[in-house]
């Protein structure tokens, strides 16, 4: 073998395997069609927001939470634009990680979420 490349499905649980922790956070409020999975890092530095949006649109989502303030916050994710996009010798990024820009104001972070996309929010509180 000369060369490789990664699938999707890797991609994602690789991603979610390197932002794993069990202290899992109860999450309240509207996820409209996104599925939310939220859970304490296991240094307490920062809160982990899993988002999936298996729809055709993006769709915004703003969290708020009971922290005392928030520092900063990232956002990396997958969004190849179709469900049957896949990666390939001829294209080996053609599923490829991306950053997002999540926006910090009073005390919440808002974002858009890319149709078809898995990603992971952190949100860094101020201490």
């Amino acid at each position: 073998y000369k060369d490789l490349f990664v699938a999707p499905n890797y991609q994602v649980t690789k991603l979610w395997y390197d932002n794993y922790t069990p202290y899992r956070l109860e999450y309240q409020g509207d996820a409209k069609d996104l599925s939310v999975a939220t859970t304490l890092s296991a240094d307490g530095t920062h809160v982990i927001v899993k988002l999936v949006n298996a729809t055709e649109k993006p769709i915004s989502i703003k969290i708020n939470g009971d922290w005392a303030g928030i520092e900063s916050a990232s956002y990396e994710f997958y969004a190849p634009g179709d469900l049957m996009a896949a990666n390939s010798m001829e294209n080996k990024n053609r599923v490829a990680l991306k950053n997002g820009s999540p926006k910090v104001a009073d005390n919440a972070v808002s974002l858009t979420v890319d149709s078809y996309s898995a990603g992971v929010l952190k949100i860094y509180k101020a201490f």
